[in-house]
């Protein structure tokens, strides 16, 4: 059975008809269904190959992954860290050299996504400079690449 692993948001994803979950540059639609944002698809890990895993996104604070409030209102998304450790899903806040970068970007009725909150990665990690710039840049492409291949909203009802 595929991972179930909840992404708790702190913000609200009003007015969004599906959300787009970035990883490594390629967009994956989840669709809202009775409020809810859910979906299943493959992830790859390195050494470890394509798991399946099902994500769920709920409207509700989490102080466990300790995910910061965007700065502005619209800022609706988030980035964080998912990895896999060995036999489950790890979801944190911290960066680290397996970690894999995870993006949430709503999509409004009128297909447009809102802007993307991409913090740097915290000194604390400890990682050096030039590879924490690394991880930004490509994280960075990854997105702008996931952004212009986002799929077109579904019909207002």
């Amino acid at each position: 059975m595929a991972p179930f692993v909840t992404v708790n948001c702190n913000f609200q994803l009003e007015g969004a008809k599906e959300v787009a979950l970035v990883w490594d540059g390629e967009a994956r639609p989840i669709q809202c269904t009775g409020g809810r944002y859910e979906a299943s698809f493959k992830v790859y890990f390195e050494n470890e190959g394509p798991k399946p895993v099902h994500f769920r996104v709920d409207n509700k604070t989490s102080d466990d992954h300790h995910l910061r409030h965007p700065l502005y209102f619209t800022n609706i998304a988030y980035t964080m860290s998912v990895k896999w450790t060995g036999d489950r899903m790890s979801i944190s806040a911290e960066e680290s050299r397996e970690a894999k970068r995870l993006f949430l970007v709503p999509i409004t009725p009128g297909g447009e996504s809102a802007t993307i909150v991409s913090p740097a990665l915290p000194n604390r990690s400890g990682l050096p400079p030039k590879e924490k710039q690394e991880l930004v840049a490509g994280a960075t492409k990854a997105l702008k690449t996931a952004r212009t291949t986002l799929p077109p909203p579904p019909p207002p009802i």
